[in-house]
């Protein structure tokens, strides 16, 4: 009897949450859910968090939404559950957690992973009610990945069952068997790919910003280093897409308020002054590239 209880209030509850237009809004109340960054070379493992923050104090029931990223680049190999999806439910729920556990995640799609927690108790103490790291998304950035930043995307979860279209993002819980609905507001991460190094037998290559240094070991155990001038810089191209933009100028502005982290060759590309160093005087000189007050990059400013 408890079973049937629980999956009857759990069904309740999806069947709801579907009907976005029947939904009534809890007012003042914005939960912001964000995709982390990670940086890392090509070819690299990578893990990115998906975090809830302002979860308010009547706690959420359950939510659902997926996320989007670049298969051709990016390759899943495990989505584990958040610290703050151990409410309790599954142990109270134990009739029916092995085969309906209140976190579920399905990244059996290249390019979607889709994310849901809900329970079918009606007691909120089982409810997520703090924040923290709902999920953490782990995988491998290809061998053969272009230096850039590759988005992880929060949106709405796709229902292939359903007429229409869905568009939301939903999160909270049922009250007197009617959804109300927290409004949400997303920040999408990324993976940035840097540097790349490949290894080959006996020869080891790695290209950085400047120069590319070739470390060869010969039979008899001899090392010899050369190194040779990178004429590849492209001054101003500071998000790594080979080209110059409005974008590149938010990247470096970001730069120099410490709010993001320059690999070696964004640093070689945002020295528009050439002068050795990423500071105020290249991000003049990217404003002026881009307002075409002057025709090309680097300038010698001073």
């Amino acid at each position: 009897m408890k079973t049937k209880k629980i999956i009857a209030s759990a069904l309740a509850f999806i069947m709801a949450t579907t009907v976005a237009a029947s939904n009534v809004f809890a007012a003042g109340e914005t939960v912001k859910i964000s995709a982390s960054k990670a940086e890392v070379e090509a070819g690299a493992p990578f893990s990115v968090d998906i975090s809830f923050s302002g979860v308010p104090a009547t706690a959420i029931k359950g939510c659902e939404f997926a996320v989007k990223y670049d298969s051709s680049v990016l390759s899943i190999t495990g989505v584990e559950a958040g610290e703050i999806t151990n409410t309790g439910a599954d142990s109270a729920e134990n009739d029916i957690s092995g085969e309906s556990p209140a976190f579920f995640e399905d990244h059996s799609t290249a390019g979607t992973i889709n994310l849901t927690w809900a329970t079918g108790l009606n007691d909120s103490g089982y409810w997520i009610a703090k924040d923290g790291v709902f999920a953490t998304i782990s995988g491998t950035v290809a061998a053969g990945a272009k230096a850039g930043e590759y988005p992880i995307e929060i949106v709405a979860i796709s229902r292939d069952d359903l007429d229409g279209v869905n568009n939301s993002i939903y999160v909270g819980y049922l009250d007197n068997g009617k959804a109300v609905e927290y409004e949400t507001a997303v920040t999408n991460g990324a993976v940035i790919v840097g540097a790349v190094t490949t290894v080959t037998t006996g020869t080891t290559v790695t290209t950085d910003t400047t120069t590319t240094t070739t470390t060869t070991t010969s039979a008899g155990g001899e090392t010899t280093t050369t190194k040779k001038d990178d004429t590849e810089v492209k001054y101003g191209d500071v998000n790594l897409d080979s080209k110059i933009t409005m974008v590149d100028m938010v990247y470096m502005t970001k730069y120099l308020t410490g709010a993001v982290k320059f690999n070696d060759n964004q640093k070689a590309n945002g020295d528009c002054a050439k002068d050795g160093a990423v500071d105020a005087s290249d991000a003049t000189a990217l404003l002026q590239f881009l307002g075409e007050k002057i025709e090309v990059l680097p300038v010698q400013v001073g």
